[in-house]
């Protein structure tokens, strides 16, 4: 006999994987005089509260339109819409005169950065690169890459996975700025390590996320009393213009440059599997 509940029992079971929650359409009025709206990112909430916003990183097209001067601007509305999102725990405050992330809907997927992904493609012409036909860089973000470091280091370690990887990657210190530390080792988990990601195609974006990271590790020192801090470093790729890799190698060796001057310790790696390889050896010095 045919079993009802037997049926979406197991059709619960096959969407447990998945990551649901809503997403937001992040809009900008370039002119509040013309009332005209842009499209600029999207981000996601998921049911466990984590929160993903992705937002244009080539303004070429924007140019087109508006000409050199509203790239400023839009690149400061995307720093604020970021803000917004990451420090304000109210949605419905997520709003500023020219700045509107308003609710679309469901939605749910594999992880919050593939729905975040896919609603870029569908929502944001505008983050679609010059000449793009089908063959857009897509870029490596950190929280991708954690996921993958940390299911992957899941089954190498066993026993020990909970000595270096935390329930929560980050740290609340007592200046109220959480600190992205997803990994640990040493004696009482004295030691941590950030992961940032250099993937980006923008200037301004990879120097954001490096610096971002830089001051994580600088702050898990001063206030989170950390001994020893690292950073993994996800390298450009992809399908990333010659020209375009090249300046993002080049913003990538300066900030190399620049922690080799403070003696800070860095690790880079491109492929998952590779930089998995490196946070498990940095894992296994002390173990």
């Amino acid at each position: 006999m045919l079993n009802i509940d037997e049926i979406f029992s197991q059709e619960q079971d096959v969407e447990t994987g998945l990551v649901k929650g809503d997403w937001y359409r992040v809009q900008w009025t370039p002119d509040i005089s013309s009332g005209e709206t842009l499209n600029v990112g999207v981000a996601f909430v998921s049911t466990a509260g984590d929160r993903e916003l992705n937002t244009v990183e080539d303004f070429f097209r924007l140019r087109c339109l508006y000409g050199g001067h509203a790239e400023y601007h839009a690149k400061l509305a995307c720093h604020v819409a970021r803000a917004l999102i990451e420090d304000e725990p109210d949605p419905n405050k997520w709003f500023t005169p020219q700045l509107k992330i308003s609710k679309g809907g469901f939605a749910q997927g594999e992880s919050s950065g593939e729905i975040v992904e896919r609603l870029m493609d569908d929502l944001v012409p505008l983050s679609r690169p010059k000449n793009s036909r089908g063959g857009r860089h897509k870029p490596v973000r950190r929280k991708k890459a954690y996921e993958y470091i940390k299911d992957n280091l899941e089954s190498r370690l066993g026993s020990n996975y909970s000595k270096f990887i935390p329930k929560d990657p980050r740290v609340k210190t007592g200046v109220g700025i959480d600190l992205y530390l997803p990994f640990r080792r040493g004696q009482d988990s004295s030691e941590a390590a950030t992961l940032v990601s250099a993937d980006y195609t923008s200037k301004d974006k990879i120097q954001g996320e490096l610096y971002l990271g830089l001051r994580d590790i600088s702050l898990s020192h001063e206030k989170a009393g950390f001994k020893r801090g690292s950073i993994f470093i996800v390298r450009p790729g992809g399908n990333m213009k010659r020209e375009v890799l090249k300046q993002a190698e080049e913003e990538l060796k300066d900030f190399t440059l620049y922690l080799d001057s403070c003696n800070v310790d860095y690790h880079q790696g491109r492929e998952f599997d590779e930089l998995s390889d490196i946070v498990a050896s940095w894992c296994d010095e002390v173990a």
